[in-house]
């Protein structure tokens, strides 16, 4: 495989992402490989939330998007070989009192970030993985709780901090940042380098797409 460039260069890759977005879902094992070609000295990684459905934009579970989800499952899954559990299927998609509401999972992440800043991808995977696989409810904060305990942070806290103000706003800080990039569709990678943010990618991408886009970026900007 190509090698990243090596470069003394502030440059940074924002993954626009919502935990609750399927492709998203599906990206992740990319988003994991990017992490790793590019170590943090060579290009920071960071994530930001988009807001796929928060708060009032929360759809309902309404027959429209029981086909919207129905028919994209496999599709992330013939290009991504990410799964979608039964539970996920029976407790969420077949469950026409279910609100999907990103804002919440958005918002634990967020906290997250505050406690371990490196941890917030893999804090967004349990999410994920709970949602996805096993259909846990993200719009409930107890789906969090035991996720937040394999991160050594105080139960109590993190219920004072998810149910605060600041909270909140910190979640919608990172929404209005998508919104102000222009992005459309989750998942997006954009690069900043040298005072210019550049779109890697709108929409599910791989791997040797993203590394020929960034290291040409990077060289030009040299």
């Amino acid at each position: 495989m190509k090698q990243a460039v090596e470069k003394n260069i502030s440059a940074e890759i924002f993954y626009v992402q919502d935990a609750l977005c399927g492709w998203c879902y599906g990206l992740q094992p990319v988003i994991e490989q990017i992490k790793t070609h590019y170590n943090e000295s060579i290009i920071a990684f960071t994530p930001i939330h988009g807001g796929l459905w928060p708060g009032v934009r929360a759809r309902k579970m309404d027959q429209s998007l029981v086909s919207h989800l129905h028919n994209g499952m496999p599709m992330v899954t013939q290009h991504t070989g990410q799964i979608f559990g039964d539970d996920f299927k029976n407790n969420i998609v077949n469950n026409p009192q279910f609100i999907y509401d990103t804002e919440p999972a958005a918002r634990a992440a967020i906290i997250l970030r505050n406690y371990s800043p490196n941890q917030e991808l893999n804090f967004i995977k349990d999410i994920q993985i709970a949602f996805f696989v096993y259909g846990l409810d993200p719009t409930k904060l107890e789906t969090f709780l035991p996720i937040v305990t394999q991160y050594g942070i105080d139960v109590e806290d993190f219920k004072q901090k998810y149910n605060s103000k600041q909270a909140i706003d910190d979640t919608k800080k990172d929404f209005s940042r998508s919104l102000s990039w222009g992005v459309s569709a989750f998942p997006s990678l954009l690069l900043q380098s040298n005072g210019s943010i550049n779109m890697i990618s709108s929409g599910s991408c791989s791997l040797s797409h993203v590394i020929n886009v960034v290291d040409r970026v990077l060289v030009n900007s040299d």
